[in-house]
């Protein structure tokens, strides 16, 4: 079963099972093509399901740096790798591929956003 076939898999069981939002599976869809398609230019070739599985911690960090230069900010980044888990976990429960690798890659940590200032007193008239 080659990446793309475990890709589309995982998106209509997304879809049918799961109940996903359409934009949700559209999103998924998207993160994962950009993975696999890092995957058959880091690794040479079009990966499959044994490919999947050997994945390292390397691999899965040199795709995060990779979005990186390509100017995503750490919340689209933490998107990103959400949706690779929850493929891994998908690929896991479904087709016995389990690969720890993917749990153990830190998610890139977003600002939390400054607390507003608040308004000045109302003086009583």
């Amino acid at each position: 079963m080659t990446g793309y076939e475990c890709r589309e898999s995982f998106l209509s069981w997304l879809a049918l099972e799961k109940r996903a939002s359409p934009l949700t599976v559209e999103a998924y869809g998207t993160d994962l093509a950009s993975f696999l398609g890092f995957l058959t230019r880091h690794l040479g070739a079009e990966p499959d399901l044994s490919a999947l599985t050997a994945v390292s911690q390397a691999d899965v960090r040199a795709w995060l740096a990779s979005l990186a230069n390509e100017g995503l900010v750490n919340a689209s980044r933490a998107r990103h790798l959400s949706a690779v888990r929850s493929f891994f976990r998908y690929l896991a429960r479904h087709h016995a591929a389990e690969n720890a690798a993917v749990k153990l890659v830190s998610t890139p940590k977003t600002r939390r956003p400054l607390p507003r200032a608040l308004a000045p007193p109302r003086r009583a008239e």
